[in-house]
């Protein structure tokens, strides 16, 4: 599987052994520079000899205590250019990862929380989107509210084929169950299509219309809207519109 990290700069903690040599081995196999974490330089050495025996990329090993905070934000000095860590040494105080701080983490290794002041956890923690394949906006003129047919954690294209037809004997999911359903004061009806989001691939999570429905204005000064199996009811300043989603020309 390709995960499109090619050229892509790793630092991975605890990477030494076990699970974090692990995570650099793929890493390196996926073609990601690296940067090699760990207390004892003489397993850091070995780690980085047997990953370029394998795989043409850089190997940088930092033999390092990330129970010091001085010494993590020197790896955090050091290492300014990563676009991914896989922050495997130590242990996390339990509580709200955004307000344990360095005086909470008393002593334990864990480099989520102390490195470069958080100046790069932080970015991390904090940020809405992945840069690998996120982007759930949908631009539009005067939204006004947003519903989904259910809030369960349906995916209608698993529903297929002769488990779910023969052994289960479910019944397929109506179209409806595609979408999240949204209101525009000036654009009327958008649905976009959510399954997405539920494919296991977090590359492609890229929300589009499917579809924008305003036809003559009915919609206009849309303000809120329910569903109810195929229907949704929208109001606007004037009227209560129902609408068959099923029969929206979606793409």
């Amino acid at each position: 599987m390709d995960l499109k990290l090619r050229g892509k700069v790793a630092l991975v903690t605890g990477a030494s052994k076990g699970i974090g040599l692990a995570c650099a081995r793929q890493l390196a196999e996926e073609g990601c520079d690296l940067h090699l974490a760990s207390r004892t330089k003489a397993d850091l050495e070995r780690a980085k000899e047997s990953i370029q025996a394998r795989h043409n990329v850089s190997v940088t090993v930092h033999p390092v205590d990330l129970s010091n905070g001085d010494a993590a934000r020197s790896l955090a000095a050091a290492c300014n250019d990563i676009d991914i860590l896989v922050n495997n040494a130590g242990a996390i105080p339990a509580g709200d990862l955004q307000a344990v701080d360095e005086a909470r983490r008393s002593g334990r290794p864990t480099l989520a929380h102390c490195i470069g002041n958080k100046g790069v956890s932080q970015k991390i923690i904090s940020a809405p989107f992945s840069p690998f394949g996120q982007d759930t906006n949908i631009p539009s003129k005067n939204a006004t509210c947003v519903v989904l047919p259910t809030t369960q954690p349906v995916h209608p294209d698993r529903n297929n084929g002769d488990l779910m037809r023969v052994n289960n004997l479910e019944q397929p999911f109506a179209p409806i169950y595609n979408y999240a359903l949204i209101t525009d004061a000036e654009e009327g009806l958008i649905l976009t299509d959510i399954n997405t989001m539920a494919d296991g691939e977090f590359r492609n999570n890229f929300l589009k219309r499917a579809v924008t429905w305003n036809p003559g204005g009915v919609l206009n000064g849309a303000r809120h809207i329910a569903v109810g199996g195929n229907y949704a009811y929208i109001a606007t300043p004037k009227q209560l519109v129902v609408v068959d989603v099923s029969e929206l020309p979606v793409r």
